[in-house]
């Protein structure tokens, strides 16, 4: 899959996703995130509802263990940078260091951050979208038309 190059990534202490260490049915908490301009209003308290997703994966963790997490912040007209690392903590300081920036327009790039955190995550694995735009369809289908 053809990741797009405005998108960086930072890992923190994270073992290759096709290491012997990952355990059965382990899987990564993924959070996708509009960071946009629009978003000013609404990103304190979505970012509290995502760190209480995070809490309680944390506390159920028996039923389906963790073993990674993934931030993907997108904005236009860039995705990044991503975060993902086996440490709950790093993954908690950089959601609550996320800041808006970038938009003004409509649809966003939210389809290509879901892309990447689909193609970065484990199989089985949680991912959820926090925007309030729709998606920039045409840019993905001329991207990856190529």
């Amino acid at each position: 899959m053809h990741v797009p190059t405005q998108a960086s990534l930072v890992t923190t202490n994270f073992l290759e996703s096709t290491g012997p260490d990952i355990p059965v049915g382990g899987t990564t908490l993924a959070f996708v995130f509009d960071v946009t301009g629009s978003m000013s209003d609404d990103l304190v308290q979505v970012i509290e509802g995502a760190r209480r997703i995070l809490d309680t994966s944390l506390d159920s963790r028996d039923a389906s263990p963790l073993y990674n997490f993934v931030l993907v912040p997108f904005h236009d007209p860039e995705i990044g940078p991503i975060t993902k690392t086996d440490n709950p903590d790093v993954f908690q300081r950089q959601l609550q260091d996320l800041y808006v920036q970038g938009g003004g327009d409509c649809p966003e790039m939210s389809v290509g951050a879901i892309l990447i955190a689909l193609n970065i995550s484990l199989p089985g694995s949680y991912i959820y979208v926090f925007t309030d735009a729709t998606a920039k369809i045409i840019i993905l289908l001329m991207m990856y038309s190529n």
